[in-house]
């Protein structure tokens, strides 16, 4: 798979180097025209079985001088081009560097930022966000363990991990009447 700065996407077939898919500039990624020097290309990410395309950039930018635009992700049915999310976060702004899924797909994290920057993990199935974290930077690119429990993420002469781990459970509430 290649993108490039104007939001062409182009998916290729590996053993034949012929094109499998071609899309156009879509909205996730292209910023203002003033910006898309600094922006950099979309990052992509397949789901592990190749159904869905995650494809990650940033929203409308306000100021030129700044990546202050909201961080945007969609997620593609990619052989039929049905977009099933349009995720935009307008909590951490800027541009989304990476996008990886879990193993099963279920889950997929992105990272990026502006000045600072973030990292979320979000559910495939329903777009819904399941952890957002800021970082002490802009995140340019991470890496997870083979696990899926811990994110390894590096930026600006920094290197931070986070734990995906879920909490443990709290404790039932005991019901009147019960033994202590």
């Amino acid at each position: 798979m290649t993108a490039d700065k104007v939001g062409h996407i182009v998916v290729w077939e590996v053993a034949t180097g012929r094109t499998e898919d071609a899309r156009g500039p879509g909205d996730v990624h292209l910023g203002s025209r003033q910006r898309r020097h600094s922006i950099g290309d979309p990052q992509c990410g397949f789901q592990p079985d190749g159904k869905l395309l995650a494809v990650g950039g940033v929203g409308k930018i306000g100021n030129i001088d700044h990546l202050g635009g909201p961080s945007r992700i969609e997620i593609f049915e990619w052989q039929s081009g049905k977009k099933l999310h349009q995720l935009e976060d307008g909590k951490f702004k800027g541009l989304v560097e990476q996008i990886a899924f879990a193993p099963d797909g279920s889950w997929f994290i992105a990272a990026g930022g502006d000045h600072n920057g973030f990292i979320s993990v979000y559910e495939t199935k329903s777009g819904k966000l399941i952890k957002q974290e800021k970082a002490p930077m802009h995140v340019h690119q991470f890496v997870v363990n083979e696990p899926h429990d811990t994110v390894y993420a590096v930026g600006h002469q920094r290197l931070v991990t986070w734990e995906l781990k879920a909490p443990a459970p709290k404790p039932a509430a005991k019901k009147d009447g019960a033994k202590k």
